[in-house]
């Protein structure tokens, strides 16, 4: 996955200092004499310099590797489209859409997105042209705090909104039940704390296809999903 970024080609560039003026991120830094220079950390791949520079071919196309995506075929019957940042990277925008872009063109029934937590402007995009949330919480003060973000994200978004509380058993849930109802969002499964669940997780099997107790509550919610898609 490659980012636009700028280069100058300063024997066309005329030290009008617009492309610094224009950027946003302070990406571009100019000299006492115009000459412009980029700091590559800090920029967004925009193109706003682009746009506004009065001169073609004075910045031209430059390109920066910001990471990978990967398409896994899975022994559950369904792909897995995953994105990577190169280490020490920090915009995860272009991964996120590089990844949707590339899981919409296997032209799957059903599209999964795990997002990242919180309501980042990934978490927004990756949703984009979903008909569904689900928020996993836990009964925590930091997850109160978080579902609330993400209801009204789902809000203003205008999609519909499940609850499912995680570890429910470990802590008071009214008030989770109480932000759900504000919002309209059902609450459709709860997840006790289980170390059957650690020791599938950390054994890499899926809870779904072992006889535990635990497993009838996830595949409960997967019929759920089915029946509300359709």
């Amino acid at each position: 996955v490659k980012m636009f970024m700028p280069r100058f080609d300063y024997s066309k560039c005329t030290r009008c200092k617009k492309c610094a003026e224009v950027c946003e991120e302070k990406a571009i830094i100019t000299m006492k004499d115009g000459t412009p220079f980029l700091m590559p950390t800090l920029c967004s791949g925009c193109r706003a310099c682009e746009i506004v520079c009065p001169v073609t071919g004075a910045i031209l196309e430059g390109q920066k590797l910001m990471g990978h995506t990967y398409l896994t075929e899975t022994p559950y019957g369904f792909p897995l489209v995953t994105g990577k940042l190169l280490e020490g990277e920090e915009r995860a925008m272009p991964i996120v859409t590089a990844a949707k872009k590339r899981a919409r063109s296997l032209n799957k029934e059903l599209l999964l997105v795990d997002t990242a937590a919180g309501t980042s402007n990934t978490v927004s995009k990756a949703l984009e042209d979903s008909k569904l949330l689900i928020a996993v919480t836990e009964p925590t003060p930091l997850g109160l705090h978080d579902l609330a973000l993400v209801l009204e994200l789902a809000k203003l978004m205008g999609m519909e909104a499940w609850v499912v509380i995680n570890r429910s058993d470990l802590g008071k849930k009214e008030r989770i039940e109480k932000m759900a109802q504000n919002y309209n969002a059902e609450i459709v499964a709860e997840i006790p704390y289980s170390e059957a669940i650690i020791r599938s997780y950390v054994k890499g099997e899926p809870i779904v296809l072992t006889d535990n107790k635990e497993a009838e509550i996830f595949k409960d919610l997967a019929e759920k999903i089915a029946n509300y898609l359709g």
